[in-house]
C-alpha cells in the first residue's frame, strides 16, 4: 500500500474547496464542516480504492496459483470494499 503524498492531500483539499478554481480554501484555510466532510470523503474513497486494489491483486495471484476459494474471497472482498463507497 502506498502512503498518501503531500501532493495528493493538497489535490484533495483543492477538490473539496467550495470556491472552485479560485482556490480560496487552500490560500485562506477556510474550513467549514461541509468542506471538511467533502475532504474526508475524498480521502476515504482513495483509501477504499487502495484496499480494493490489493484484493484485486490477491485475486489475480490466487487465480494464477490455482487457489479458487482464496481467489473468490479476494474478489468478494474487493467488491464489498468498493460497495461501501456507493452506500
Amino acid at each position: 500500500m502506498t502512503a498518501m503524498t503531500n501532493e495528493q492531500i493538497i489535490q484533495w483539499a483543492r477538490a473539496a474547496d467550495p470556491y472552485g478554481k479560485l482556490g480560496k480554501l487552500y490560500e485562506m484555510a477556510e474550513l467549514t464542516p461541509d468542506t471538511l466532510r467533502s475532504f474526508a470523503e475524498l480521502v476515504a474513497a482513495a483509501e477504499r480504492e487502495e484496499c480494493a486494489t490489493l484484493c484485486d491483486e490477491k485475486h489475480a495471484l490466487r487465480s494464477a496459483d490455482g487457489f479458487p476459494r482464496e481467489a473468490s474471497t479476494a474478489r468478494a472482498l474487493a467488491a464489498a470494499i468498493r460497495a461501501r463507497g456507493e452506500a
